[in-house]
């Protein structure tokens, strides 16, 4: 009875700690806007941290990040570095992209100790813009290569990611009539019987 009592214990501890990993794992999400859109139309995909405590460590010294994405369906046009970063965000931001991924860096340059005081509990890392290129449904997904401290090592061995769907109109323009039909049309209502009035005179009065 003692032995599994204990045993009880034990995985509740387990599933307490576990839970509290989860609870304090930073996420990186995706967030596509807007979600749905029509052909040629563009859209904003905002890279998203959060769940970092404010004023607190940890926080964000540099990153490295991959999106990828189905190039067939969406077209890459520029990428942006978000304001959360630090007071020097974008000096040495990069961002590329090859065969359907977009690979985005930064690194600051404020001090740690600066960056723990005053970066946010969540913020945007970078923001990516892209076109609707074919109807249909596509994901878009993330590829952390790494994220780091202002001395290098890594930051995050804990972290949750959620990727991004968009869900692209088929085009709903009604095709005009072909000139073929139109002649069609113009014969058939040439070859329409129409009805014939008959005259009848009076004879000449003498």
């Amino acid at each position: 009875m003692k032995k599994n009592l204990r045993r009880i214990k034990s995985i509740f501890a387990l599933v307490v700690l576990f839970g509290s990993f989860n609870a304090n794992a930073v996420m990186i999400s995706l967030f596509a806007s807007p979600n749905v859109l029509e052909l040629n139309e563009n859209f904003t995909l905002d890279v998203v941290i959060s769940d970092l405590g404010t004023g607190m460590s940890p926080s964000v010294g540099a990153f490295d990040i991959d999106v990828l994405f189905n190039n067939g369906m969406l077209q890459f046009n520029s990428a942006t570095i978000g304001d959360g970063l630090d007071s020097w965000a974008g000096i040495f931001f990069s961002a590329t992209e090859m065969g359907g991924t977009v690979s985005a860096s930064d690194t600051a340059l404020d001090d740690e100790a600066t960056i723990d005081a005053n970066q946010p509990d969540s913020f945007v890392l970078f923001s990516l813009n892209f076109t609707a290129l074919l109807s249909g449904t596509t994901e878009l997904y993330l590829d952390i290569q790494s994220i780091s401290n202002t001395a290098g090592t890594a930051l995050i061995n804990d972290f949750q990611t959620m990727d991004a769907r968009v869900s692209i109109l088929p085009d709903v323009n009604v095709p005009e009539p072909s000139s073929f039909l139109l002649l069609l049309l113009g014969l058939a209502w040439l070859l329409k019987p129409r009805k014939q009035n008959l005259y009848f005179s009076s004879p000449a009065l003498s």
